[in-house]
């Protein structure tokens, strides 16, 4: 009662003073919060900073008078925000960090003393190093944060360079210690993340010193930062683990469990999100030291417990649970335990419906899917090496193509597409069962494939396992600096500003990455699925049909291939007639009914075409008339006619519809990956997924990148062709890369005369038109309204042409290079 009295009194002589006061206390009740980890915390927290916000508002209004008042209660605001990001959804977290930013970015506009600027330049690393944590756990790599990490880690360096070179006084030692601690802790996170890119290779000095200045400041000040104490411990044990499994450093992967067993005894019971990341790392750092040396029965004793401890863990975040459940299976496999791998999918299967309930947005089950894909490819590797191949197949389609699955349930009276996905029935339809399926999964520790085919009445499988490509070989030959993604964002971006010899010695360039990446693709697994299918007794030109998983999906499979001087290339569709998709099960999520869609498109009468294109939308392509245009009731949407209302109003409707526009995939923002109409409108990829084509059309699609999908996310088929098959479309010719408009038009020509004559064998026409140019058989001939020069993916901005007639010598106009004969697939339900 007094003590209420005097603080009315108090603030009503003295208001400034008295928000000051108020403010102090709350960060002291924040500190304390953080320290005893309660599990309604995040309220707490929230609450906290809320109050704080209102302090700021009504007494702290001058920001020459309250500047220091503005800077700490914006760094009091700061810390209860970020103090909440690990516990809540990644949506909520995001919207926190960004609150953060803004706030402090205002703050720091003002004239602030030196230790005032530290501190919320630290703060502001912090919130930007929260979303790219959750994203990378998440593994959403995009090649952005290669950037922000290294800047984020340039400015702690400098804070860190700064606060050990001044001379401090008795009042600056506290201070300095505190910022020294925290710029030491984000310095270490910060490392750890750049080390996490799939793209980089670890740096070893910078880590080292992370370590060596953060084991010295534990030292000395872990007893008086308790929660800042343990948070660096386990960052300091997770960077040592990551280090000491790429650099295969036995002794200091050891180092991290031991450091993360000693912290566990100081974490008190009812520190739940404490205790979850500790277990969580414990898990992972003790996989990582049985991948090193899987005689050490300590890592995996160590491996499963806290696994097993995380499991049942009531709280715990599907990122966190599943992570540990990848982590537990490599270390069996790391052992060649294949049976006691499985065993821990099979459970992760029963708990699968639980993890899925945590998920509360559309970016949850991606994140989801993409771990859950991650866990099936490591499962059907275990199940091929016990010579179980349902099992190994039903692994593979049980977790794969996840968010398609969710997409294609939304509106469907039967929600429940776990249960359908894992069920083992697909309903194959007669196109599946008259091909030869190949399920493929690459893991941590090679690849397996899965043939299941057709002889007469009797259905067959046969499961097979390399370990000499792995999930690492491939990213080394996919990030490196000399890599196929590398030189293929190269060749990208160049077309959009190359002329004359510039433009020709970028596709000469890119033919030469083809080459290569052709060659490797084919001696490390293509070449072994090839020889496969010959035991198995396969006929010649017979139907093959993949189904490749992670970055493999990317990469044109069917057209890799050895190459002599002799003979020319020998490629895997020499061979067969190929075909590709993201899953065998298309037909399992049929959609029983009208789907809706989030813009009102004019009714599609039954008067509609039942073939129609649309041509040059954007006026710069050099053609006015649609390949396919000899197709009897062909109606072609010709530049200004090509409005988003009617194509989606035909789309619905038809049964073979050609594309011939430009086309983006969007990395960053997949879903928005589009294609360009008249007058700049966009068809965009959450708005394909979401109609019901009713005649599971044919779609020829004349535009660049139709056929690929977010590069950094791996796993989940998340692109165009993907979403046009899950709409309901039959088979989509898509391309893997930038397409010239003379590849482009006489690829669709060919398949629109087969499909004049057998809609089924488009394929073959592919296969064959492919086998041709290979060969030379396919010459260029210049039109006039054909440049073989022009680029479908280049930006609408400007007349896309060249000066030149290219007569076949030019790599741009030479059908003979695999940048023409490999950039389309057929990607098929």
């Amino acid at each position: 009662m007094l003590t209420d009295f005097l603080s009315k009194k108090f603030k009503q002589w003295s208001p400034v003073y008295w928000a000051r006061l108020q403010l102090v206390k709350t960060a002291e009740e924040i500190q304390a919060a953080l320290n005893h980890d309660n599990p309604e915390i995040v309220d707490f927290l929230l609450e906290k900073s809320n109050y704080v916000q209102d302090l700021r508002d009504q007494f702290f209004t001058d920001p020459v008078e309250n500047v220091t008042d503005l800077a700490w209660s914006s760094f009091t605001q700061s810390t209860a925000l970020l103090g909440a990001c690990p516990r809540v959804q990644p949506r909520t977290r995001k919207g926190l960090c960004e609150k953060v930013q803004s706030n402090i970015r205002n703050v720091l506009k003002l004239k602030l003393a030196e230790d005032e600027q530290l501190i919320l330049n630290l703060s502001l690393c912090e919130a930007s190093l929260h979303v790219l944590d959750w994203e990378l756990n998440s593994e959403i790599y995009n090649r952005g944060q290669e950037k922000n990490l290294t800047d984020i880690k340039r400015i702690i360096e400098r804070i860190i360079t700064h606060v050990e070179g001044r001379k401090n006084n008795i009042s600056q030692i506290l201070e300095n210690d505190f910022i020294k601690f925290r710029a030491y802790y984000l310095n270490a996170q910060t490392c750890r993340l750049i080390n996490g890119l799939p793209w980089n290779r670890v740096d070893v000095s910078y880590s080292q010193r992370a370590i060596e200045n953060l084991e010295a400041l534990l030292l000395l000040w872990a007893p008086r930062f308790f929660r800042l104490g343990i948070d660096s411990k386990i960052e300091l044990a997770r960077l040592k683990a990551q280090i000491g499994e790429k650099t295969e450093n036995i002794s200091l992967t050891k180092d991290a469990c031991s450091m993360l067993i000693a912290t566990a005894s100081q974490i008190k019971e009812n520190q739940v999100t404490l205790r979850q990341t500790l277990l969580q790392s414990l898990a992972q750092a003790a996989a990582s030291g049985v991948i090193i040396d899987p005689s050490d029965e300590d890592f995996s004793k160590i491996a499963f417990s806290s696994a097993s401890a995380l499991m049942d863990f009531p709280n715990a975040p599907f990122e966190a649970r599943l992570s540990v459940v990848r982590a537990s299976i490599l270390a069996n496999m790391a052992r060649n335990n294949w049976k006691a791998a499985t065993d821990l999918f099979e459970k992760f299967v029963t708990f699968q419906a639980t993890y899925l309930s945590t998920c509360k947005t559309q970016e949850d089950i991606r994140n989801y899917a993409n771990h859950a894909e991650r866990i099936g490819d490591l499962s059907a590797y275990c199940y091929s090496k016990l010579d179980e191949p349902h099992k190994a197949v039903l692994a593979a389609e049980s977790t794969r193509s996840l968010f398609w699955k969710y997409i294609a349930t939304q509106n469907s009276s039967d929600s429940d597409f776990v249960q359908r996905s894992l069920s083992g029935q697909l309903a194959l339809n007669s196109d599946t069962l008259q091909r030869v399926n190949i399920s493929i999964s690459i893991c941590d520790f090679g690849v397996s494939w899965t043939v299941l085919w057709r002889e007469g009445d009797e259905n067959h499988i046969k499961t097979y396992s390399t370990d000499k490509f792995d999930s690492k070989f491939l990213l080394n030959n996919m990030f490196g600096a000399e890599s196929y993604l590398n030189e293929y964002y190269q060749f990208a971006t160049s077309l959009n500003t190359a002329v004359g010899n510039e433009f020709e010695a970028a596709f000469q360039n890119w033919n030469a990455v083809l080459a290569q990446t052709l060659n490797w693709l084919w001696d490390a697994l293509m070449a072994e699925i090839h020889q496969s299918l010959i035991e198995l007794g396969i006929e010649p030109d017979t139907h093959v049909h993949l189904l490749p998983t992670g970055l493999l999906g990317l990469l044109p499979l069917q057209s890799a291939g050895s190459y002599s001087e002799r003979e020319g290339w020998n490629c895997f569709s020499d061979h067969w007639t190929v075909t590709v998709s993201d899953t065998m099960a298309h037909e399992n999520f049929r959609p029983k009914q009208q789907t809706q869609y989030s813009y009102q498109f004019g009714a599609a009468p039954d008067d509609s075409p039942k073939r129609f294109g649309i041509t040059n939308p954007t006026g710069d392509l050099g053609i006015e008339t649609n390949p396919a245009n000899k197709l009897p009731g062909f109606v072609d949407l010709c530049r200004e006619n090509a409005s988003k209302n009617e194509i989606v109003r035909f789309l619905r409707k038809c049964s073979l519809a050609s594309f011939f526009c430009h086309a983006r995939c969007e990395q960053a923002a997949p879903a928005t990956s589009y294609f360009i109409l008249s007058n700049q409108e966009r068809l965009m990829l959450e708005e394909i997924y979401k109609l019901e084509l009713e005649n599971n059309p044919t779609v020829f699609l004349g535009s660049c990148e139709s056929g690929i999908y977010e590069v950094f996310q791996e796993n989940e088929a998340y692109g165009l062709a993907a979403g046009l098959l899950w709409a309901g479309a039959k088979s989509v010719a898509a391309t893997y890369w930038p397409v010239t408009v003379g590849t482009a038009a006489k690829t669709i020509e060919n398949l629109a005369d087969q499909y004049s004559e057998n809609p089924q064998r488009i394929p073959t026409a592919l296969t064959l038109l492919q086998r041709n140019m290979r060969r030379g058989a396919v010459t260029a001939e210049p039109k006039a309204n054909i440049p073989e020069s022009n680029v479908l993916t280049l930006r609408p901005t400007k007349k896309m042409t060249l000066e030149g007639d290219f007569k076949g010598g030019s790599s741009v106009a030479d059908f003979s290079q695999p940048a023409h004969w490999a950039v389309y697939a057929i990607h098929a339900r």
